[in-house]
């Protein structure tokens, strides 16, 4: 399923220079070893392997929270408030984050500001499916 979703996001990035690597929004290793498995990263690195561009995982969530779906909008900033760290340098990168879907935007935008906080030095974003509140 993550190569097609993969396949179906690939024209997202064409207009995305060439020299920005991919990055999967984490989950915390709780909810990973629940899961199974990471849907952000798995299609983040179906992705890299159709265009070629290098997949890193230095972004980490570190804080448990609870799951957006399940809150109200002016719940959801707060959530995810400081629950994301990079653990190796970023310094300068240009960083594509990919997640699969986004809602009210919170998690991804705090993705982002813990990146260039960490030194990358321009931060876009890519989603397979964008939900309306």
């Amino acid at each position: 399923m993550s190569s097609l979703f993969a396949e179906l996001m690939q024209d997202l990035l064409s207009g995305i220079n060439s020299q920005y690597c991919l990055m999967p929004v984490p989950l915390h290793i709780s909810r990973l070893r629940s899961r199974g498995y990471n849907q952000a990263y798995e299609m983040a690195k179906e992705l890299a392997k159709l265009t070629n561009r290098p997949l890193i995982n230095s972004l980490k969530r570190v804080k448990n929270t609870q799951m957006q779906a399940q809150l109200k909008l002016n719940q959801r900033a707060n959530n995810v408030s400081k629950a994301f760290a990079v653990n190796e340098p970023i310094i300068h990168k240009h960083i594509v984050l990919i997640d699969d879907v986004m809602t009210s935007g919170n998690t991804l935008n705090e993705c982002a500001k813990t990146l260039k906080k960490a030194g990358a030095e321009d931060v876009k974003i890519i989603v397979f499916a964008r939900k309306s509140l």
